[in-house]
């Protein structure tokens, strides 16, 4: 287990460096692209390091770390620091890391689902409807999900449901949209209907929960999902043909969203969390809205597919000589 766990942190943590710099040397700015390199560094930690040990027993040997690893962790037992050997003590270390942004993460997550169970009354969706109706076929939606109005005042718009999707959105949020504003918003969180964004949403959440003591994993999952909502921005606006009616639409919510927010927390621990996920909200807002406006639409990059199966070749190999 302790080889497992040390493994896996030493992968993430190779992978997302190597992955990061090749994105990087490759100007890779497409949104959908870093998605799928955000995915691999997400799938390597959790599937290289049991198939390995399957494979390639031999790894862990001493003559192994000894003769052909690049880096091996066995050499961090030798260091002994208060009685407790270095490798022991990163992993504690790394471990209470990624569990504080873990809960960081799902607790508003919690707090959602009970609002979803029928606590905030329904109401009127506000037209949104006839909206939802008219955008879905551009985004190749047969079906158009439901629309749901909740009787809140605040700026709530968002998209719930793996299998049944619908559309919440409250009173608070018609009010403060106008309807250039309202279409592009539709067209957004129908674009994560389309793309199936939510049920890859809570893959990546049960990826973040089986390595809940991978900090690195909770760090790339958190920029997957900014990469998602940014794949759905691309797709509402090349829908709408407005990118500056979402990037309003993202103004608006994003304002209402920092300016006096409370909290229904329980001490201090819990408005401090709070806090934090709310400037996190409205900081990846303002950063989604200025690329609608100054760096979009982006540029794709030649032989997508080629460079992401070398990274992800050449990523896995250099893994196979991390022990």
């Amino acid at each position: 287990m302790r080889e497992y766990v040390v493994q896996s942190l030493l992968h993430a943590l190779v992978a997302a460096a190597v992955v990061e710099a090749l994105v990087r040397a490759w100007r890779v700015v497409d949104p959908t692209e870093r998605l799928a390199y955000r995915l691999l560094v997400l799938t390597l930690p959790l599937l290289v390091p049991p198939i390995l040990g399957w494979l390639a027993p031999f790894r862990l040997q001493p003559a192994f770390a000894e003769t052909r690893a690049l880096f091996a962790s066995s050499h961090w037992h030798e260091v002994v620091l208060a009685g407790v050997s270095l490798d022991v003590a990163a992993a504690i270390a790394a471990a209470a890391a990624g569990v504080a942004l873990f809960v960081r993460d799902v607790r508003p997550l919690v707090a959602s689902g009970r609002r979803d169970r029928g606590e905030t009354p329904e109401g009127p969706d506000g037209g949104l409807g006839a909206l939802v109706a008219e955008i879905a076929p551009r985004l190749g939606l047969a079906r158009p999900p439901r629309v749901r109005g909740v009787e809140t005042a605040g700026p709530v718009l968002y998209t719930a449901g793996v299998w049944r999707p619908e559309i919440v959105v409250s009173a608070g949020a018609l009010e403060r949209l106008g309807e250039p504003e309202r279409r592009a918003a539709v067209a957004h969180e129908l674009a994560h209907v389309a793309r199936h964004d939510l049920l890859l949403g809570w893959a990546v959440m049960i990826t973040r929960g089986l390595l809940v003591h991978n900090p690195i994993v909770q760090v790339v999952a958190r920029a997957a999902v900014q990469e998602m909502e940014r794949s759905a921005d691309d797709l509402a606006a090349r829908a709408t043909g407005s990118p500056e009616a979402l990037a309003a639409a993202m103004a608006a919510l994003a304002r209402r969203r920092g300016a006096g927010s409370k909290t229904n927390g329980i001490g201090p621990f819990d408005d401090f969390l709070a806090e934090l996920v709310t400037r996190g909200r409205v900081f990846a807002l303002e950063a989604r809205r200025q690329r609608l406006l100054e760096g979009w639409p982006p540029r794709r990059s030649p032989l997508a597919a080629v460079r992401f199966a070398l990274a992800a070749a050449s990523t896995t190999a250099l893994l196979y000589f991390v022990v």
